[in-house]
């Protein structure tokens, strides 16, 4: 039961810290909290009267603001490490809800007592942590329903769009591309060449780029001295094409695609290990592997 469990919280699952999907969600996360805050009085706040009422509820949909903004726009670049999408799981993501939902009442609650001037004593104290500790024990099992509910579904939704592509590219014919390929190093005094069709990714390597190719019917590495943006910049062909921060696919060497709910995977041809694709790259990888299988 209890390696089962461990198991299911090990899982991969998507991580939720882009910049251009968590500010809006913030801005309008603390519009609402003040907007119901001051509507529907809850809490007991229709019994509190004061002539600056209104603008401190407003004030606290603005620190509900700032504390997610430290939460989920600070914290993961302070701490990148811990927030590796490649690394992010079940049970990460029930934990850092967890953290989110105690450290906001937290903060909103000292927030109040400093705009309505309460005395923040032991007892004040002792009370918002036992209200924390019981908010969290209620919490718990909200944010685990929510959260292996939005696993299953994003499983679901990955599971069909990947069985659907491999269908496309195994009944397809494959497609033979000899264009003749040339890559330099940073310096310019390393050069490799090679059939395109021959070349089957090239991986980030620290300062180096290692570049993965078929010869002689075997699997050979070339490292050169570069990054994987520069040689990235050298490659024109349409179906070579950067898949994760880390990789570079020859996408016409693709015989299928697996997926789970945080990402999908590429599983290529004449090569055991599949291919991480990241979720900002898979709309294009799965675009382009549809035209190829066409």
């Amino acid at each position: 039961m209890i390696r089962k469990l461990i198991s299911s919280l090990q899982k991969p699952y998507p991580l939720n810290i882009d910049f251009n999907r968590v500010l809006p969600f913030i801005l309008a996360f603390g519009f609402f909290i003040s907007i119901f805050l001051i509507i529907f009085q809850p809490f007991g706040l229709n019994n509190y009267h004061s002539p600056d009422k209104t603008l401190q509820l407003i004030g606290m949909g603005f620190i509900v603001t700032i504390l997610l903004s430290v939460n989920l726009l600070a914290i993961p670049k302070i701490i990148s490490s811990v927030f590796s999408e490649d690394r992010w799981n079940i049970g990460r993501e029930i934990t850092w809800n967890i953290w989110l939902s105690v450290t906001t009442i937290l903060g909103s609650s000292f927030y109040w007592v400093l705009v309505t001037g309460q005395t923040v004593s032991a007892a004040y104290i002792y009370r918002a942590s036992l209200n924390s500790l019981v908010f969290t024990l209620f919490l718990t099992p909200i944010s685990v329903l929510c959260v292996m509910s939005n696993y299953m579904r994003s499983l679901k939704r990955k599971l069909e769009r990947a069985e659907e592509v491999t269908r496309s590219l195994q009944s397809s014919q494959t497609k033979s591309f000899t264009h003749p390929l040339e890559l330099l190093s940073e310096t310019g005094k390393e050069k490799l060449k090679m059939p395109v069709d021959k070349l089957l990714f090239i991986q980030s390597c620290d300062n180096y780029a290692n570049v993965v190719r078929q010869k002689n019917g075997s699997t050979t590495e070339k490292l050169l001295r570069s990054s994987l943006k520069n040689i990235e910049e050298q490659i024109t062909l349409p179906f070579i094409v950067r898949c994760h921060r880390s990789f570079i696919v020859n996408l016409s060497l693709v015989r299928a695609i697996t997926g789970n709910s945080r990402n999908y995977t590429l599983s290529l041809k004449n090569y055991p290990t599949p291919i991480p694709v990241s979720r900002e790259s898979e709309k294009q990888v799965l675009e382009l592997l549809e035209k190829l299988s066409n």
